[in-house]
């Protein structure tokens, strides 16, 4: 299900109806997942006049797609996945004109602030790499921080501006998608999840699904924090945590920024409508059976974030032990923190004293997927054969999401993209062939 927010709610594009005809016995390729990469994939491959099936187990962008906070960076990316992203940002600045749907993108810049010394420094670096691939990035002291936002109260001691992002509506973006791959000719179910991907003599064969098999030569693994569960049926191992995300959705506020701010412990971005959409509190861990398996890879990455993770014990961990729970495709709606929200508006209100505190309008949680290097995997595997993963993407699927369409695409049909994805291969995990982290955002 996806969250019912008032502030984006209205004016979305029309979704997929749902249907209960029977399934194709066969197309070319099946798509799992509903969320902006699997919706571009779909458009993007039906547009090259392949057989689509897009299977979503609840709604389009029911899950992350539809509960993240809109920003749309190149600014902090790691330098692996920062050419995807210079690519998906010129693609977000003419979706809207392309879809014909306004999705509320706003190209105001993403403002990073850094608190101390070790923050500052990173930034500075970064700034660098920024100049390199041309995005304008540039480092800002106190007082240009507090010129760009009037009337803020931080301990910021520099910021890091690229004018280039920017921001958009992530119901209204990935609905409109969803719409142009059915416009296209892909065949968009909804309400029926794919619970195996089948293979024989090296190679995929088909999907099972809710509504029976389908047979296809070509799987895409785009379930999010799903594809764990889904490529284990292939005999795949991805190493894969989660953890509960909190924001909120304020009612309009008075202009205050069209730059996205990515502060210590504060993240927010207005929207046209005046609404601010903040985050930025520490995210929930669940300690589960499954984050325990890979805690070797996990570790390093997840210690030197330590301080944006709270860790939870207790129902939220056991729940992973209760077989009921490995068969439930649609575990209900996550609920936000309450904690976390009352934390958030008193921090927006510390940091903006003169005005008036912002009334919530709805707060709601989603669950993030991530990999030990917070790097997505992006592969045409090697076997089984037919089996295209693009998941992992460790909270900047909206983002990438578009490109990531349009390389599923080259992958399925082509074999190969431009882009360079041997940072992201699978198996560089199992070969221990990764480093820890490098975005700084």
């Amino acid at each position: 299900m996806m969250p019912q927010v008032p502030y984006w709610s209205a004016r979305l594009p029309p979704a997929p109806p749902p249907t209960t005809a029977p399934l194709p016995a066969r197309t070319d390729v099946v798509i799992i997942g509903g969320g902006i990469v699997g919706v571009a994939a779909a458009h993007r491959l039906a547009g090259r006049g392949l057989a689509v099936l897009l299977l979503e187990k609840q709604a389009i962008a029911g899950e992350q797609s539809g509960r993240n906070w809109g920003f749309v960076r190149q600014q902090g990316r790691a330098p692996a996945e920062l050419p995807l992203m210079v690519a998906a940002n010129r693609l977000w600045c003419r979706m809207s004109a392309e879809l014909g749907v306004d999705i509320e993108w706003v190209q105001g810049g993403n403002l990073a602030l850094a608190e101390g010394e070790a923050a500052a420094a990173r930034y500075r670096e970064w700034a660098a790499v920024g100049q390199q691939f041309g995005l304008g990035t540039r480092i800002l002291t106190a007082a240009q921080v507090a010129e760009a936002l009037p009337g803020v109260r931080t301990r910021a001691t520099l910021g890091l501006l690229t004018p280039s992002d920017g921001h958009a509506n992530p119901l209204k973006a990935t609905l409109a998608i969803a719409g142009a791959a059915a416009a296209a000719g892909a065949r968009v179910v909804t309400d029926c999840a794919a619970t195996a991907i089948t293979t024989a003599g090296g190679r995929v064969i088909g999907v099972e699904t809710e509504r029976g098999p389908v047979h296809c030569q070509t799987v895409v693994c785009a379930a999010g924090r799903w594809s764990r569960r889904l490529l284990g049926t292939a005999g795949v191992d991805l190493p894969q945590n989660t953890v509960r995300e909190t924001v909120l959705a304020t009612e309009p506020v008075p202009g205050l920024t069209t730059v996205a701010v990515w502060g210590p412990d504060l993240a927010f971005r207005q929207m046209p409508s005046g609404a601010l959409v903040i985050s930025g509190e520490a995210a929930d861990m669940a300690i589960t059976p499954q984050s325990l398996q890979h805690l070797r890879l996990f570790f390093p990455t997840f210690w030197h974030n330590r301080r944006s993770f709270h860790l939870q014990l207790g129902r939220a961990a056991l729940a992973g032990l209760d077989p009921r729970a490995r068969r439930d495709w649609r575990p209900g709606e996550p609920e936000p923190n309450p904690r976390v929200v009352a934390t958030l508006t008193d921090r927006f209100a510390q940091w903006f004293p003169q005005r008036p505190r912002p009334q919530v309008a709805q707060a709601w949680a989603g669950v993030i997927d991530g990999t030990p290097d917070l790097l997505p995997v992006v592969q045409a595997l090697d076997a089984p054969r037919g089996l295209i993963v693009a998941t992992g993407l460790s909270g900047h699927g909206f983002a990438l999401g578009p490109i990531l369409g349009e390389v599923v695409a080259d992958l399925a049909t082509a074999g190969s993209t431009p882009f360079d994805l041997r940072p992201l291969r699978l198996s560089r995990f199992a070969k221990g062939d990764y480093e820890r982290a490098k975005s700084i955002l």
